[in-house]
C-alpha cells in the first residue's frame, strides 16, 4: 500500500516514459534539431512630429529651430540615429532632439532648412526611408542698447569719453556679425567694430580748434585702434548712435545719446570733490578766491560730486580708467573735498597718467577723518606714508585759535577759526625712494581728548611735499586740515602764494 503522493510521483513518471517511447517509436518521428527559415532582420522605421510645415512671412520660425524624433523597430531596440542636413553627410548621435542655430545665406532674409533622420536598430540596420522636413525660417533683425555704470553717468565731460552697450539677437548672438559708431553723423560712413567689442572710449586727438578727430579704444585697451573717428564737437552738444548688424546684413534701429564736450581752456584743473551741499559753495568761494590771488586764472573747474534727482554724477566719468584720461588733459591739478574716503579713492585710480605721462603737478586739501581705515591703501599715491592713531580711548581735536606752524620760516603761520574734530597728523617716508623725496612744511597744535584732555605731543605734521629727484621740484603738495577754516590771521593768500607758484609753479 502506497501514500497517495507517493504513487502519483509514480504514475507521472510512467506517463512522461510511456509518452516519450511512442513519439521515438512509429507514432512520431524524433528530431534532435529546430525545423524552418530564420527571418531576416526588420529595418527600424524614424518618425518626426509633423511631416509638412506651412508657415510664410512672419510665421516662419527664427533661426534657432528646435528639431524632435524618433524611431521603432518591430523586431528589436532603436540603438542611435543619423541626422543630415543634405541627405547626404550624415552625423551620428543618441539623442531625440537638438537646437540648431542657423546661418541664412548673404543678402537672404528667409531660407527653408531641411533636417533628415534615420534610425539605426540593434543589429545595425538603417531606416531606408529616413525621415524628413522642411523648417520655413525666417531672419530676426538685432537689437542694441546703451548700458550705463551705476551713477556714473556724465552729461558733460572733456573731452575723453566712454560707452558700453549690449547687442542681442534673437536668431542667437552667434548670428551678430559687427557693430556701427557713428558720431554726430549717421549720413558718412560708420566706424565698425567687432561684435566681440561691447565698449569703446573717444578721445580728443586735438582741442587745439573746434572740432577734433578722437582716438578709439575698445574695452579696458590702453592701445588704440589703427583709425580714428572724426567729429568730435568742443564745447559742444555731440550724439553718439549705435547699430548692430546681423550676419545677412539686418540691422537694428540706431540708438542714440548725447554729452557735452567740454574744451580744456588751460592747463590747469580744479577738482570740487566737496560732497555737503550746503558748504560746498562757501568752499567753492574760498578756494577758488584765493587762487585767484595769486593771479592765476583761466583754469577749468570740474564738479566731481555734483549729482542729479537720480543720483547721477554730472560730470564724473564711467570709471576711473576713463577720468583718468580726462586728467591727462592737465598738467596742474587743486583738488579739494570733504569726504577723505571719496575723494583719496577716486585721486588714486584715476592719476596715474597725469603724474607719471604728465609730470603733472597737484595740491591737495582733504581733512582725514579720525576715523578713516589705517589700513586703506589709497594714500600711497600720496606724501603720506601712514596715519597716527590716538592713544586707546581718545580722541585728536583741533581747537579754535590753535596754529598751523610752518618748518621753514617763510610760510606763514595759520590760526584755526572754528573747533574742528577731524584733526589726524601723519608721517612721511623716512628715506627718499629712487623717485622721490619727501619733507613736512606743517605741524598743527593738536589736543589730545579722552577722560581729559592735553597737547598733543606726538607727531603732528598735516601739510607735506613731494618731490621728484629727477627735476628737484616738488610735484604734490598734500594737506589733511580744511584750508578754509585757516584763515585767522587772513594771510592765506600769502600760503597759496608759497604753495602753488614758488613750490608747484602753477
Amino acid at each position: 500500500m502506497c501514500k497517495f503522493g507517493t504513487c502519483i510521483m509514480r504514475y507521472s513518471q510512467f506517463s512522461f516514459l510511456f509518452l516519450l517511447g511512442l513519439v521515438c517509436s512509429g507514432f512520431y518521428a524524433c528530431k534532435t534539431e529546430f525545423d524552418g527559415t530564420l527571418k531576416p532582420n526588420l529595418a527600424p522605421q524614424t518618425y518626426m512630429l509633423t511631416d509638412t510645415i506651412q508657415r510664410a512671412g512672419e510665421l516662419r520660425y527664427k533661426t534657432q529651430v528646435k528639431v524632435q524624433w524618433w524611431g521603432t523597430d518591430a523586431d528589436g531596440y532603436i540603438s542611435a540615429y543619423e541626422i543630415s542636413l543634405n541627405g547626404t553627410t550624415w552625423f551620428s548621435t543618441t539623442k531625440q532632439d537638438s537646437l540648431f542655430s542657423l546661418n541664412i545665406p548673404v543678402n537672404a532674409d528667409t531660407f527653408d532648412f531641411k533636417f533628415f533622420v534615420r534610425a539605426i536598430d540593434n543589429m545595425g540596420a538603417k531606416d531606408l526611408s529616413p525621415a524628413s522636413l522642411a523648417y520655413p525660417v525666417k531672419n530676426s533683425p538685432p537689437d542694441i542698447k546703451f548700458i550705463f555704470s551705476g551713477t556714473r553717468n556724465p552729461v558733460r565731460s572733456f573731452p575723453a569719453v566712454k560707452y558700453t552697450w549690449l547687442a542681442t539677437d534673437p536668431d542667437g548672438n552667434d548670428n551678430i556679425d559687427y557693430i556701427e559708431l557713428y558720431l554726430n553723423d549717421t549720413n558718412g560712413g560708420a566706424y565698425k567694430l567687432p561684435a566681440s567689442v561691447s565698449s569703446v572710449s573717444l578721445v580728443a586727438k586735438n582741442i587745439s580748434g573746434g572740432t577734433t578727430d578722437c582716438d578709439v579704444y575698445t574695452g579696458i585697451s590702453n592701445i588704440a585702434l589703427a583709425t580714428s573717428i572724426a567729429g568730435m564737437k568742443l564745447n559742444d552738444t555731440n550724439y553718439v548712435y549705435l547699430r548692430v548688424a546681423d550676419k545677412v546684413n539686418a540691422k537694428s534701429p540706431f540708438r542714440v545719446t548725447k554729452i557735452f564736450i567740454r574744451k580744456p581752456s588751460s592747463d590747469m584743473l580744479v577738482v570740487n570733490a566737496w560732497t555737503t551741499a550746503f558748504t560746498k559753495n562757501a568752499a567753492q568761494t574760498f578756494y577758488l578766491n584765493n587762487i585767484n590771488a595769486t593771479g592765476l586764472s583761466g583754469y577749468d573747474v570740474l564738479q566731481a560730486a555734483d549729482k542729479d534727482a537720480n543720483g547721477n554724477y554730472y560730470e564724473l566719468s564711467p570709471d576711473p580708467q576713463t577720468q583718468d584720461r580726462v586728467f591727462a588733459f592737465f598738467k596742474k591739478i587743486f583738488w579739494f573735498g570733504d569726504n577723505t574716503d571719496y575723494s583719496l579713492s577716486l585721486a588714486q585710480k584715476s592719476t596715474v597718467a597725469f603724474f607719471g605721462t604728465n609730470n603733472g603737478g597737484m595740491f591737495m586739501v582733504i581733512p582725514i577723518n579720525s576715523d578713516i581705515d589705517q589700513q586703506a591703501d589709497y594714500l600711497n599715491f600720496t606724501p603720506v606714508r601712514s596715519l597716527v592713531t590716538p592713544p586707546a580711548g581718545t580722541n585728536f581735536f583741533f581747537a579754535k585759535d590753535s596754529l598751523l606752524t610752518p618748518y621753514a620760516a617763510d610760510w606763514p603761520t595759520m590760526r584755526c577759526v572754528a573747533n574742528l574734530s577731524t584733526a589726524r597728523p601723519f608721517t612721511i617716508p623716512d628715506a627718499p625712494t629712487s623717485l622721490y623725496s619727501y619733507d613736512t612744511l606743517y605741524k598743527a597744535s593738536i589736543t589730545q581728548v579722552g577722560s581729559s584732555s592735553n597737547a598733543w605731543a606726538g607727531t603732528s605734521h598735516v601739510i607735506a611735499k613731494r618731490t621728484t629727484i629727477a627735476t628737484g621740484k616738488a610735484n604734490f603738495i598734500f594737506c589733511s586740515v580744511p584750508l578754509d577754516k585757516m584763515n585767522g590771521y587772513n594771510n592765506m593768500s600769502v600760503f597759496f602764494q608759497k604753495a602753488l607758484i614758488d613750490e608747484l609753479r602753477f
